[in-house]
């Protein structure tokens, strides 16, 4: 639904250019997904693992309630966490869509910049009202929990880095790739 949401304001702007809706519609057909973005990893078991972007109240809202329409039998699970040097208003509001939607979820640092990662996650864990969720300080590590733990039946969405290889951290950026973490995890 985010897709044709973007697609429809694109084409709106595109008339307004005055550009012919030959131009348009071929330009709709060409379409392809972004890397990232509600991004399907391919896994040797098949687990429906998917990466995404999303870092705001409204993308989670957006993408999860996408996968609650296509897979309405299947159980969420999600692993997400709030940038530093950031809007703190949206941490607990992060915190109550992803409760809504899932099963369990796992709080990981996402791009903690010079802010501390306890701070951050304070302050995502304010908006939980239950206690389906863990937190953790390394993503590595929470990324790695929540795959042991995801079952054959659930979808896991990991939402902030996408495709991103880096985690910057105190002013460093640090070589970080969840696609990666994935892929050592199934190969292992």
């Amino acid at each position: 639904s985010f897709n044709l949401e973007n697609i429809i304001l694109a084409a709106t702007i595109a008339v307004e250019l005055n550009i012919s809706t030959k131009s348009i519609s071929e330009g709709i057909k060409n379409c392809i997904n972004i890397d990232g973005r509600l991004h399907l990893v391919k896994n040797k078991n098949n687990e429906m693992i998917f990466l995404d972007y999303g870092h705001t109240p409204d993308a989670y809202l957006k993408v999860l309630k996408t996968l609650k329409d296509s897979f309405s039998s299947r159980p969420l699970k999600i692993l997400f966490g709030a940038g530093g040097g950031r809007d703190k208003s949206k941490r607990p509001k992060m915190a109550e869509v992803v409760e809504k939607y899932s099963v369990e979820c796992y709080l990981a640092p996402d791009n903690p910049r010079f802010e501390d990662i306890e701070s951050i996650n304070n302050d995502v864990i304010k908006g939980f009202s239950n206690e389906n969720h863990h937190s953790f300080h390394d993503r590595k590590e929470a990324l790695e929990f929540a795959l042991t733990n995801l079952k054959s039946d659930e979808i896991l969405i990991i939402f902030g880095k996408g495709t991103e290889e880096y985690q910057e951290i105190n002013g460093t950026k640090h070589f970080y790739s969840d696609s990666d973490i994935i892929k050592e995890f199934y190969e292992n």
